[in-house]
């Protein structure tokens, strides 16, 4: 599932782009092409690879980006039993450790209760989101791109990069897969 999400992703965010000018110049054997973007993305492209999930997606609602933010908020703030209004009866995650849950919300809930039980302190930093609707498969996604600051029990503080993308039905949430990095340490100056 991971690997067909990360080609909707590129195939998503390279249909997203909005670039400031309208035409494009690239040099082909010596001679000048001249095109516009709207030429460029309405000719046919051929990929070196086949998607197995989708190839087909439009910009999704934007109104499934708040209802993950808020969700993520909610984790922040540690407001961990609003969290169940967001997500459907049963959920699936895949989380960062390779470790699955699938069950009721009220299971996720509590363990996520106790993941975060274990931060004094937690704040989320967004580089940007993206909600897709698959147009062939017929469902929403939210992607988000994230950076993570905690400090932990004993003061230690820490921090990751976070790639999550999340499932939406009925406006609930009921998947999501999440892939995290440390952040590189500050260099000294």
């Amino acid at each position: 599932m991971k690997a067909l999400l990360s080609g909707a992703i590129a195939c998503a965010l390279f249909c997203s782009c909005n670039n400031a000018t309208d035409s494009a110049s690239t040099k082909t054997d010596s001679s000048e092409v001249k095109t516009t973007a709207k030429e460029a993305v309405s000719e046919p492209v051929s990929y070196p690879y086949e998607s197995i999930y989708s190839t087909k997606h439009s910009v999704g609602n934007p109104a499934h980006t708040k209802l993950v933010l808020n969700f993520y908020k909610l984790f922040e703030t540690d407001k961990m039993d609003e969290m169940k209004s967001f997500l459907a009866d049963s959920v699936f995650v895949e989380f960062a450790d390779g470790t699955t849950f699938f069950g009721p919300a009220d299971s996720l809930i509590s363990m996520g209760k106790k993941y975060r039980a274990m931060q004094t302190e937690f704040k989320y930093k967004f580089d940007t989101w993206l909600p897709i609707h698959t147009e062939d498969t017929k469902e929403d996604w939210v992607l988000v791109w994230s950076r993570a600051y905690f400090t932990d029990k004993k003061g230690k503080k820490d921090s990751m990069r976070i790639h999550e993308y999340y499932r939406i039905k009925d406006n609930k949430i009921n998947y999501w897969s999440e892939f995290d990095q440390k952040l590189p340490k500050p260099k000294k100056k």
